[in-house]
């Protein structure tokens, strides 16, 4: 029998993007779908061509206002999240300036799992990513990847299409820095394509982990449609917390105050020479980012930006 969802809207401006994602984040939802009119337009202004057609709905999306969309079960726990929910939209307003988040309204809408997942994966094609990879959802088919290499993807109900700009700009710099010694982990995994994309790369091993076990059954499942499961660990984990293995790669893409709370164990789990690679930041928020690791003792090395969010690679 299909689950049923409470899908949960928070209405913000692109500025609140970030704070509510991380307030979300907090409350132990990791997976998010992030709606921006301005987002929509430069994903067709670059990946159009791989479009087969454009859906009216995605066109209405343009000119709809920025939301962030979660899933929660619709079950009494649920219903409790939803409250939390609720109040923690209300801190976030009140540490704007002014309209600076938009309206912060939250909304709901009950959707059954089997209909969520069709309505979704109508937006999800093939995406080239950097110079050598190339998104393919694994319900659709790609006849010429152009001699890219393909990973392929079903997220479920967790973050990692690699649709968004953080998770092209991770991918993009994990082209850089893979090579077949790399042992890598990659913290709030979601989906697990920044373990996948490494793993396919070439990488030695990775360790993915996240605050929603659901990561234990999805990354896994990408894993298998890549061919390279049995160099796949998960674990559900909050950040680096009882980790005591060292790596040489280390990648998070979640937000900016979870990014800056797992910075100061990197110097414990990251060896000399190893390489974080971080996004989800906002633009406003690069340069806390940035102050956090030299203080710790890490080196920017490369800084990407698009749009509105911001990818940085560092070194210790």
């Amino acid at each position: 029998m299909d689950n049923n969802w409470i899908k949960v809207f928070i209405f913000t401006s692109t500025q609140g993007i970030e704070p509510v994602c991380g307030m979300l984040y907090q409350l132990g939802i990791a997976g998010v779908e992030i709606e921006d009119s301005a987002d929509f337009q430069d994903y067709l202004d670059n990946y159009g061509k791989y479009w087969d057609y454009i859906d009216e709905n995605l066109m209405g999306k343009l000119e709809a206002e920025t939301c962030v969309i979660a899933y929660i079960n619709d079950s009494p726990s649920g219903i409790e999240l939803l409250s939390s929910i609720r109040e923690g939209a209300e801190r976030v307003k009140s540490l704007a300036d002014g309209d600076e988040f938009g309206r912060m309204y939250v909304a709901t809408d009950n959707v059954n799992e089997e209909d969520w997942a069709n309505n979704w994966k109508k937006y999800y094609k093939p995406i080239p990513i950097g110079e050598k990879l190339i998104i393919k959802p694994s319900w659709e088919e790609l006849s010429d990847p152009d001699g890219r290499t393909i990973i392929e993807i079903n997220p479920g109900m967790m973050f990692g299409t690699g649709t968004h700009e953080s998770t092209r700009m991770c991918m993009a710099l994990l082209e850089e820095c893979v090579t077949e010694d790399t042992r890598i982990f990659d913290v709030g995994a979601g989906s697990g394509i920044l373990a996948v994309t490494a793993l396919r790369l070439g990488a030695q091993s990775a360790y993915a982990v996240d605050i929603d076990d659901s990561v234990n059954i999805i990354a896994h499942e990408n894993a298998k449609l890549n061919g390279v499961d049995d160099r796949l660990k998960t674990d559900y984990r909050d950040l680096a917390d009882g980790v005591t293995d060292t790596y040489n790669l280390i990648t998070a893409n979640i937000v900016a105050d979870v990014i800056i709370r797992l910075i100061p164990s990197l110097p414990e789990i990251l060896e000399k020479d190893g390489t974080f690679i971080c996004s989800g930041v906002i633009l406003e928020r690069e340069g806390e980012v940035k102050e956090s690791l030299e203080k710790t003792g890490l080196r920017v090395s490369k800084v990407v930006r698009e749009n509105d969010w911001v990818a940085i690679k560092a070194e210790i």
